[in-house]
């Protein structure tokens, strides 16, 4: 009978915290099935249309001031211009996406801008204390060594915390990218839906896939899944990119913060756009 009274309130302890494999520690795969609308959202943050025809008057300023003996930043040309009319996007937007994730106390999220010329461009992610200035322009990040932004994210502790992490760090870079920088086009594939529509974006506005390719494609399997193991975690991501197909991307993740994180990818369907930009 003693038997009894122990085991029924343990019992009644693991339904109470719903199914083993959603527990800390479990060895479980955790199938991740309704994330496709935090990639979109994430996505669809930025920008305000036009914003490249800003970068282009940055350029032609700093060119200008070049040929007078002066040295001027076009990436810091480009950011004030935004800022004088409200545009600049606000990386501390993704925040209200990805509400697993948080910025450590006291420390800002912020970006410069680096535009080399001949209409390139990029932003470069940072993290400075509440109260430092920020960078002037990329030569000031450049030569501070500003080390990894995601160095300062939190994860609240949930599988979907993980897995967001996992997507800041494919797709937080993913605004302002101009000519050449637009190669970066990962993307985190999450639905059979948005599986279907990048089939057919490429067959509408690309070089078209094969009928293997095709067919390989939709027999891939586009769920999430995070594992939890001592204090590892992995997540298992299917990513994309015009130039170089379907990718099985892997994540080992330390559970405790600061949340350092290692990958690798498995190529899946290989394909190219042939498109140059």
């Amino acid at each position: 009978m003693r038997r009894f009274r122990i085991v029924l309130p343990l019992l009644a302890m693991l339904i109470a915290c719903g199914p083993l494999s959603l527990m800390p520690g479990s060895t479980d795969d955790i199938m991740l099935t309704d994330t496709q609308d935090v990639v979109n959202k994430l996505r669809t943050l930025c920008c305000e249309d036009g914003w490249w025809k800003r970068l282009s008057e940055a350029e032609y300023k700093a060119r200008e001031a070049k040929r007078n003996g002066d040295e001027l930043d076009a990436g810091a040309v480009f950011l004030e211009s935004l800022e004088a009319t409200g545009e600049r996007f606000d990386v501390n937007e993704y925040f209200t996406v990805l509400t697993h994730l948080s910025l450590e106390d006291g420390y800002v999220l912020d970006y410069v801008y680096f535009a080399p010329g001949g209409g390139d461009g990029a932003p470069y992610l940072y993290v400075r204390p509440e109260g430092e200035p920020a960078f002037a322009n990329y030569s000031e990040y450049e030569k501070a060594g500003a080390e990894n932004y995601l160095n300062h994210i939190q994860v609240d502790g949930t599988a979907e915390g993980y897995y967001e992490l996992a997507l800041l760090s494919i797709m937080g870079g993913q605004f302002y990218l101009a000519w050449h920088f637009a190669y970066n086009d990962w993307e985190v594939v999450s639905s059979r839906e948005r599986l279907d529509e990048i089939i057919k974006l490429i067959n509408d506005e690309y070089t078209p896939l094969t009928e293997e390719q095709v067919e390989a494609a939709l027999q891939l399997d586009v769920t999430p899944r995070v594992k939890f193991r001592g204090d590892k975690v992995r997540v298992w991501l299917l990513v994309f990119t015009k130039r170089g197909g379907f990718y099985e991307r892997i994540y080992t993740i330390d559970r405790d913060f600061p949340h350092q994180m290692i990958d690798k990818e498995i190529e899946l369907v290989p394909y190219n756009s042939g498109d140059v930009i």
